[in-house]
């Protein structure tokens, strides 16, 4: 829980988005890359947020795009290596966060 909050503080100051915003998208992630509370848990997220800070677009913008797109991972739909992928793609071509997930779904049919 304390990582939680820690993670929830420090991405609030980076972004200046809304706490309960925040900690929508932490829970998110979690659930979407099966991050549980425990020993490894600071590991895995450091790994996500390297991902997430060195995304080619604004960190509110990458927020958007995966909040729009998590279903596709949480759901199976696509495996979690290939929705990063696809994720880092979609943010690379500046796709608008909002298409996203139509974005994923159709690269992700034609694999």
């Amino acid at each position: 829980m304390s990582d939680m909050l820690k993670a929830i503080d420090i991405i609030t100051v980076l972004t200046n988005l809304d706490a309960k915003y925040v900690t929508l998208f932490l829970i998110s992630i979690s659930k979407a890359f099966n991050v549980a509370p425990g020993p490894r848990y600071e590991r895995e997220m450091s790994e996500i947020y390297d991902f997430y800070l060195n995304a080619p677009v604004s960190r509110e913008e990458f927020i958007q795009a995966f909040m729009n797109s998590k279903g596709l991972v949480i759901s199976g739909e696509v495996d979690q290596p290939t929705y990063r992928m696809l994720l880092r793609e979609s943010l690379v071509k500046g796709i608008e966060p909002r298409d996203t997930f139509n974005f994923i779904r159709e690269k992700f049919k034609n694999i």
